[in-house]
């Protein structure tokens, strides 16, 4: 909530007053201190080409745990949600919408102070899981040597979408993100996924495929993992109805396949092209039961 001016305490002013001055001071020092990272080398030692460039999709939410996160993906093939606070959520959206806040915030003073000392971030990488969290490095280009910087992945992407920077991800960590259900916080083009199928409007024009075509309701497939994509959903195919439910949108989508428990299969009526199809999806290998 946007407070009036007249009730900032004078304690708040000097917080203020001591950030603007602080935060140039220390960021001029922490580039001097940081040593240049090894040329062509990520983290761990790694060929920092062997990392792979995603973007933020969207911010979402956990349909599961109700926390925000964002969707970092490489063309919906690979995924990588990652867990993110409340205001760092905010942040990244208002960022993806162009939505300028009336006064600079955390990250957009960082990414304006930093372009004042003449550094450029060139990079955030996302380089490790480590103890249920993932580690993020800001890769910043100061006096034109690179150096390394310790970030919270979720600080780095409110940044990156600021400055333009590239997004890179180890691919091994695509290797361990759960399939987690979610639903994006945007409106403009919901994102939705459940069981495994990502799903978004069919009238957004997200469809891709040569034979895909505009229906008049249901869901467009993003991606399909298994077991969906074993049952032969494709990218493209736009699915109508859920168990007899129909689907017009990714939230009816969502609503549909809630109602189904996940130890039981889902009945998918589709179209590919001019064709209409039914597939059978089971539930994934040990499914729990819903209580």
């Amino acid at each position: 909530m946007r407070r009036s001016p007249t009730r900032h305490s004078r304690g708040s002013r000097r917080s203020r007053l001591t950030t603007a001055v602080v935060v140039p001071v220390l960021i001029a020092a922490c580039a001097a201190a940081a040593p240049p990272a090894p040329p062509g080398t990520s983290p761990q030692g790694h060929d920092a080409q062997d990392f792979v460039d995603v973007e933020v999709a969207t911010v979402a939410i956990d349909l599961g745990g109700g926390r925000p996160l964002a969707l970092l993906h490489e063309s919906w093939q690979r995924i990588l949600p990652v867990w993110v606070g409340e205001e760092e959520a905010l942040a990244i959206a208002r960022a993806r919408l162009g939505v300028p806040p009336s006064r600079p915030l955390t990250h957009d003073l960082f990414a304006d102070v930093l372009a004042g000392l003449g550094g450029k971030l060139e990079e955030v990488l996302v380089y490790d899981l480590r103890d249920g969290l993932y580690r993020g490095l800001l890769r910043i280009r100061v006096d034109g040597e690179l150096r390394e910087f310790d970030t919270r992945p979720s600080d780095g992407l409110a940044l990156a979408v600021r400055t333009g920077a590239r997004i890179r991800v180890d691919p091994r960590l695509f290797e361990t993100a759960s399939g987690v259900d979610f639903i994006s916080m945007q409106g403009e083009r919901p994102i939705v996924r459940m069981r495994g199928i990502i799903v978004s409007s069919a009238s957004a024009g997200v469809a891709t495929e040569p034979d895909a075509r505009s229906v008049a309701h249901g869901v467009t497939v993003l991606h399909a993992a298994d077991p969906a994509a074993s049952r032969g959903v494709l990218r493209g195919d736009v699915i109508q109805s859920v168990n007899g439910r129909v689907t017009d949108t990714p939230r009816r989508f969502v609503e549909a396949v809630q109602e189904i428990p996940d130890d039981a299969a889902l009945r998918l009526s589709l179209v590919r092209g001019a064709q209409a199809l039914e597939v059978r999806v089971p539930p994934a290998t040990g499914a729990p039961k819903r209580s």
